[in-house]
């Protein structure tokens, strides 16, 4: 689970910002974070077209909407009522058309989030999800680092037959794993590109303290289509999260 490999293809150096260009991020807020402001602050500063949410409980989508909602016309989120870390959120500065929950697949924990958005690109399709963390269903997360790997790779698939084929999309959120992991390959199996692992491989944008020891893992992914490209990605550090955001400039593929 926290062992990364890393490939001998030399990394990418960021290119000139596209025109047109879509700038997206993902951020697992942290349902407990106690520091809501500096979130806030990073998402403002890092100035996003599109941002993807996890762990959006209320107090975070009252928290973005009254901070934001000047910025991201376009707003929607799910809250499922039996599990607070399965909030999530979908936020543009272009209008959201054919919004809809993705239930959870058979072992996963969060249900995940499937729209279309009016971006700069034309219309382009955003899966925001949270995939199933290391642990069992008692909490063990000894035995859930192997066993979670199955139901994660089940909620993958469930999740992509939601997308349409004759659409550009762009599929990002907390994967929990890194980019060795079974779930990120099946995307990249239908031909999606990550976005991070291009320009940067070591980066890890989760960490855990517990007691003398330090966990720590590249928890989280954008990937896009191949009618897409990206010219830069980049992880941003925060402190208010147990997740730091990563963020990705993509254009059309010439």
């Amino acid at each position: 689970m926290y062992a990364i490999t890393h490939s001998c293809a030399r990394l990418r150096a960021p290119e000139a910002v596209p025109n047109p260009c879509l700038k997206v991020m993902t951020f697992n807020l942290d349902v407990d974070a106690a520091d809501l402001e500096s979130a806030l602050r990073t998402i403002e500063q890092a100035d996003p077209d599109v941002v993807c949410v996890q762990e959006a409980s209320q107090r975070w989508e009252q928290a973005l909407r009254q901070r934001l909602g000047w910025r991201y016309r376009g707003m929607a989120f799910i809250r499922p009522a039996d599990n607070q870390y399965g909030g999530a959120g979908i936020l543009s500065r272009f209008a959201i058309h054919d919004h809809r929950e993705i239930p959870k697949a058979p072992g996963g924990w969060f249900p995940s989030q499937i729209a279309t958005i009016d971006s700069p690109l034309g219309p382009v399709q955003i899966l925001n999800f949270h995939l199933r963390p290391p642990a069992t269903d008692s909490g063990n997360k000894v035995i859930g680092v192997i066993s979670a790997r199955w139901p994660r790779k089940r909620e993958i698939r469930q999740i992509l037959t939601e997308l349409k084929p004759d659409l550009p999309a762009i599929a990002m959120g907390d994967f929990n794993e890194g980019d060795d992991g079974s779930a990120v390959e099946i995307v990249r199996e239908r031909k999606f590109t990550d976005c991070l692992s291009q320009f940067d491989r070591h980066t890890q944008t989760w960490r855990l303290q517990t007691g003398l020891i330090r966990l720590a893992e590249r928890a989280d992914h954008i990937l896009h289509s191949p009618e897409l490209h990206c010219t830069e990605a980049k992880v941003l550090p925060e402190t208010s999260s147990d997740h730091d955001p990563v963020m990705a400039v993509i254009g059309l593929r010439r």
